[in-house]
């Protein structure tokens, strides 16, 4: 293990990086949420789920006015807008299901960001820069690739 990087570790124990598992944690919360397990954020502004047709199960948040920078930072780092995101960025087929346990719907979805990769920054190895131009390692910005989000929708459920 002393000659592998960080993501070849992770990699060799089968492990996600933190920020995936932030990352997980929050899309598994979302799902108790849409399905009633645990409470929403707030009744004036909590997260609402929508379902299309073409787009499947989508978060929306109700929005509201913010007059000054310090709200807004505050707002887009909050629990409701970036896992919001983090869903709305899941294959269809993943944020369509319903009615499953939260284990199965965790083993679904472990089997999508296993077809995602995860390659954090390390500073230990000096990658400061993703070789790929993605802005950080998040989810909301690897499966901006349309070849990660095909791998991701090939997933069978």
């Amino acid at each position: 293990m002393e000659g592998l990087t960080y993501a070849e570790r992770l990699k060799a124990l089968k492990m996600y990086s933190v920020q995936r598992r932030h990352e997980r944690y929050k899309i598994i919360y979302m799902y108790k949420i849409k399905e009633g397990l645990v409470p929403n954020i707030s009744a004036t502004y909590g997260l609402q789920f929508s379902q299309r047709w073409r787009h499947g199960c989508m978060c929306v948040i109700p929005s509201y006015p913010l007059y000054h920078n310090k709200a807004i930072t505050a707002r887009n780092c909050s629990f409701a807008l970036t896992s919001s995101s983090l869903w709305n960025v899941l294959p269809k087929t993943i944020r369509d299901i319903s009615g499953l346990s939260v284990d199965a719907f965790k083993r679904r979805l472990d089997k999508a960001l296993g077809k995602c990769p995860d390659e954090p920054r390390c500073s230990a190895i000096g990658l400061y820069t993703d070789i790929h131009g993605r802005v950080s390692n998040s989810l909301i910005h690897v499966a901006t690739n349309h070849e990660v989000r095909r791998h991701m929708e090939d997933v069978e459920t």
